[in-house]
């Protein structure tokens, strides 16, 4: 993954700064504590931010020398950190940051006994951080300093508590949602050719009331009372509103009004904290681990089915008072029952550089339920093993969802359920408009990407999918529910129907508007069909052009047919299907991935290298080696030891040109009895250009064709395999060169050879037709040595190989 400049800059000089460190609370146990001991949890050092930093600290948890950042830090530990009792609640801005997700050092956060890790949602019964500058008053609760009042926003407009409008008084409601979601009831018993048209008001003081929204609810169980809810569609200013509303009753066929619109409900008082931007909470370089593993065998709480607390400031009224029509706020965390399997959010979340796997819940959002006007944005993460109704992997409700160089896979939604689902644009978002790029979905069961684009509530807000891979998931590929979507530059390929027979692809579906170009499908996948317009293609997913390659017996991506290799790691923090170019193929031109983008392409792939102009499409831009480059391999070895490296290390993206003794290599030149690779490869037809070639060394049966250019030294090479065990010579085929030492020496022996690989060998000019390897082997002195002796040949060596060696040269793909 590459580093942005100004990303490097500061952690440079955070490393460099004597206090630098001294901004972080670091967690010493994993246990899940909350006692006031020296030890600090990570439920405590989240309490300590929640709580406003607190100068004498929290439970054991230190403040910091300094104020000015909230960070958390979760060492690398062979234990998980679990979260055991309830999950863990984040009401103000923090970042909390292990060691990392994959490696040795890992750091990761499991879920055991609770029903999710962590509810962020900004709270107002905490202090706010800038509440002077909100004209708060004294906490209304002495014995408990992160209780807070609301904001004195109009006082004397309180009929109900003009002295105190805080959240504990049963009739007053706050909220800092502009577009706050309204519950009521209508009593039983109904009709069943009946329905009822709810429409809410805000009430000012004077003029007319005015309409935030209204909606049309028909009861499903006639004998029981009809719960509604209707989100405003109006936003409103900070302030105290008394809200009512009416019912209207109509017959569910004709639509002819039974009963008219009934006068207003009592008034419900809401004041609205005035809070221009949702807190911003970043999780990095960490594995979270929902319940998953223990929702069969333990009860359902566990699979974040329980509501939380306060999840409903009130409930509907009882029956006593049904028919006054009383009217309920829900408040910032509603929805949290059977939502949200890992976590549940209403804020800003940032997720960089983490594997968040195994939740799982009831209704959606089985890793994450992400709501609240806010957003959330996936940055080289690993989304995978997560389940729920729909959106298995992240549902995305009234939010922004942006994903960068992410991954998800392994994510079951049962039935036609959903992986990604955003279930209604956002009207506001702090990280804009849904942007999914550079991402790739694969091997889910259910629909991978269900989008929604709420332009009727908010023209300025957008939807684009764009340098998406999105393949080989079981319910289909992208839905794009009939909204104003952008989808450009990805494969969506061979995403199964699951109402069809196997081999039956539902790819593209329900897109009678936006807009779908530069993609590649499979025949009848349900995409807009292939024109010039849209520079859309498809292929047939049969014949040597079919969608995916196959692995050989060293989990190698080198078959005969499929464009896409299955997932795997090519560098990065996620795995992706690399393309590859078929030997069908005579030009670059023939392939329907590479170089078929439009001019607009996002400017890095999901691993975080460069892509060209006229990028490749798909999440992955294949990374060729530089013209006239030359690649490096090698490495030490003790003296009287084989050395042996695979031919294709270090060429870049590059995959050797297939070959086996079954299926070899073309002939090339026979001269003087020596075998010269072909002349389209090396020209060997003249003595000077032959004297460049080693001329027994040309191999037909290995992969990549190799052949030396200089022999070693002090050793011979060959390209073979010898069985470490037996000593003798693997079957051919293997794609290694050996190179054993003929003398008694150490120090270091250098040789020369050239492979072709699938792209080489189409490019124009001959001499860029193959790759040119330099090998470097180290020998060192046998183990009989004594320590200081061999420490000092090590160090000595190990430091001259790092000078001389390195992973291979990157360079661009050859036009």
């Amino acid at each position: 993954m590459s580093w942005p400049r100004k990303s490097l800059f500061l952690a440079l000089f955070f490393l460099s700064s004597p206090w630098g460190s001294a901004d972080t609370i670091t967690v010493n146990t994993t246990t899940d504590d909350n006692t006031d001991n020296t030890l600090c949890s990570l439920r405590e050092a989240v309490e300590y931010f929640n709580r406003g930093k607190p100068e004498g600290g929290y439970q054991g948890c230190e403040a910091p020398s300094a104020d000015s950042f909230t960070v958390i830090k979760l060492p690398a530990d062979t234990d998980p950190y679990l979260i055991t009792s309830e999950p863990i609640r984040i009401t103000t801005g923090l970042s909390i940051n292990g060691d990392a997700a994959r490696g040795e050092s890992v750091t990761t956060v499991q879920v055991s006994g609770a029903h999710r890790a962590f509810i962020i949602a900004f709270n107002p019964n905490y202090l706010p951080p800038n509440c002077e500058e909100l004209g708060c008053s004294p906490a209304s609760d002495p014995a408990n300093p992160t209780k807070a009042p609301a904001p004195d926003l109009d006082p004397e407009s309180d009929v109900d508590d003009p002295s105190d409008l805080t959240v504990d008084n049963p009739n007053d409601f706050l909220t800092f949602v502009q577009y706050p979601e309204l519950t009521g009831t209508i009593p039983g018993t109904h009709n069943d050719d009946e329905s009822y048209v709810v429409r809410i008001y805000d009430n000012p003081e004077t003029g007319e009331p005015i309409k935030l929204g209204e909606e049309t609810f028909t009861p499903s169980v006639l004998s029981d009372p009809l719960v509604w809810s209707i989100r405003s569609g109006v936003s409103l200013d900070a302030g105290v509103h008394y809200l009512t509303y009416t019912i209207e009753r109509i017959n569910s066929d004709s639509e002819d009004v039974i009963q008219p619109e009934s006068a207003h409900s009592l008034p419900m008082t809401l004041a609205v904290y005035p809070r221009d931007l949702p807190i911003e909470v970043t999780l990095s370089d960490l594995v979270l681990k929902g319940g998953k593993a223990a929702c069969t065998t333990a009860p359902a709480t566990t699979c974040a089915t329980t509501a939380d607390s306060n999840d409903l400031i009130n409930d509907p009224a009882d029956s006593s008072t049904r028919d006054r029509y009383a009217l309920s706020y829900r408040n910032l965390i509603s929805g949290t029952s059977g939502n949200g399997g890992v976590i549940f959010n209403t804020e800003a979340l940032i997720l960089s550089a983490i594997i968040l796997q195994d939740g799982e819940a009831q209704n959606a959002g089985g890793g994450v339920y992400s709501t609240g006007n806010a957003g959330i944005y996936l940055r080289s993460t690993e989304v995978r093993e997560n389940q729920s109704a729909t959106g298995a992997a992240v549902y995305s409700a009234l939010n922004a969802l942006r994903s960068e160089q992410s991954l998800v896979t392994a994510n079951v939604a049962p039935g036609f359920g959903s992986i990604v689902e955003i279930g209604s644009h956002a009207m506001t978002a702090s990280f804009g408009n849904t942007h999914i790029q550079n991402s790739t979905f694969s091997g889910n069961t259910g629909v991978a990407l269900s989008l929604r684009d709420n332009t009727a509530a908010d023209t300025s807000s957008t939807v684009t999918v764009d340098n998406v891979t999105v393949v080989l998931n079981t319910g289909g590929g992208i839905d794009l529910n009939n909204s104003d979507v952008t989808v450009k530059n990805s494969i969506i390929a061979g995403n199964q129907d699951p109402a069809q027979a196997a081999g039956v692809y539902k790819d593209c579906d329900e897109i009678t508007t936006g807009v779908i170009s530069y993609i590649l499908m499979v025949s009848g996948g349900g995409c807009p069909a292939p024109t010039t317009t849209n520079r859309n293609q498809a292929i047939s997913d049969t014949g040597a052009e079919t969608l995916m390659a196959t692995l050989d017996a060293e989990d190698r991506c080198n078959s005969a047919t499929g464009i896409l290799c299955p997932l795997a790691d090519h560098g990065g923090t996620t795995f992706v299907h690399m393309p590859r170019l078929l030997l069908s193929y005579t030009s670059v031109s023939d392939s329907p991935l590479i170089n078929r983008g439009s001019e607009n392409c996002v400017g890095v792939d999901q691993r975080g290298e460069a892509r060209n102009v006229a990028c490749d499409i798909g999440s992955v831009e294949v990374i060729g080696v530089a013209s006239g480059s030359l690649t490096r391999s090698g490495g030490i070895i003790r003296l009287g030891n084989d050395y042996e490296q695979f031919l294709g290390d270090g060429l870049a993206d590059e995959e050797l040109l297939p070959a086996s003794p079954t299926s070899p290599c073309p002939m090339g030149v026979t001269i003087d009895g020596l075998l010269y690779p072909p002349t389209d490869w090396a020209d060997s037809s003249t003595e000077l250009a032959r004297s460049r070639i080693v001329g027994d060394s040309y191999n037909r049966f290995e992969p990549g064709c190799p052949w030396l250019v200089t022999e070693p030294g002090r050793g011979d090479v060959d390209f073979e395999r010898v069985d470490p065990v037996t000593g003798a010579l693997m079957p051919a085929g293997q794609g290694y060169y050996t190179y054993r030492t003929n003398t008694s020496f150490h120090g270091f022996d250098r040789f020369q050879y050239r492979v072709v690989t699938t792209l080489s060998r189409l490019n124009p000019l001959v001499e860029d037709r193959s790759r040119l390897v330099e090998a470097t082997v180290v020998v060192e002195p046998p183990n009989d040595l004594s320590t200081d002796k061999l420490g000092g040949a090590l160090d000595y060596w190990g430091m001259l190989l790092l000078g001389m060696l390195g992973l291979g040269w990157r360079g661009r793909r050859p036009a």
